[in-house]
């Protein structure tokens, strides 16, 4: 993992659960995009 990375969560570690979930899915929701993005132009 990256220090960026490491930084990042180490700060959404701090916030409320419910916060964290919902960045926890918006991060997922993009991280699948990407799959799919890099899917297609494969």
């Amino acid at each position: 993992m990256t220090q960026a990375l490491s930084a990042a969560v180490a700060s959404a570690a701090k916030l409320p659960e419910e916060e964290q979930n919902v960045l926890a899915a918006i991060l997922l929701e993009e991280m699948e995009s990407e799959e799919r993005w890099s899917a297609l132009f494969a």
